[in-house]
């Protein structure tokens, strides 16, 4: 059966995810990603230029699953604080269920960095999980008629740094059952700095 271009792209950037989630940036060749995409070389080069195109389209597309998720935490209480809990338990559960998720997408930014050409990428990603960060809180700042001393944008984006240096916290000691805590208590503590 022959596989459309669009399904074969899909397919390849879902397998280099799956490679680089396995066996880390540095092994994601193309003939490893082909070899579990089921396709040939050949394929690939029809869907993409080379591999740094398809390293490209992996980090895009992994790294704007995080994005994708966010909306998903609106259920729930309306305040600022109780959205800001449940934004960071959503990427904890994330992260502790599946390790390598958080770490490929730590590995495919820092790609991103040493490939000229493709250091926006991070930046832009990163952009796009703020901006959704910021649109929930505004939502719920809206509703709750309050001001944060802090502007949005820059409140989104502190959220986002607690959760980047609690994940290192955590893969640097995993068995350690206090990261967790350490984390609420620290948006917990900015949220207190923003008056929310």
């Amino acid at each position: 059966m022959r596989i459309s271009t669009v399904d074969r792209r899909e397919q390849l950037i879902e397998a280099a995810i799956t490679v680089i989630k396995r066996d880390g940036v540095q092994s994601a060749s193309l003939r490893t990603i082909a070899s579990e995409a089921n396709a040939s070389l050949a394929a690939v080069h029809v869907c993409f230029t080379d591999k740094d195109e398809l390293m490209q389209a992996a980090a895009a597309e992994l790294l704007q699953q995080l994005v994708r998720a966010i909306p998903q935490v609106i259920d729930g209480p309306d305040d600022p604080r109780g959205i800001a809990h449940r934004i960071l338990d959503s990427f904890w559960a994330q992260m502790v269920s599946d390790e390598t998720y958080v770490i490929a997408q730590f590995e495919l930014g820092m790609w991103s960095k040493r490939n000229p050409g493709h250091s926006g990428l991070l930046r832009t990603v990163y952009s796009e999980y703020e901006t959704e960060i910021a649109r929930l809180l505004a939502i719920s700042l809206d509703r709750v008629d309050l001001k944060p001393r802090i502007p949005i944008g820059a409140l989104a984006r502190g959220l986002v740094v607690i959760m980047d240096g609690c994940s290192l916290q955590y893969f640097a000691d995993p068995g350690n059952p206090n990261h967790k805590a350490l984390c609420d208590l620290m948006v917990d503590a900015y949220l207190d700095k923003a008056g929310l």
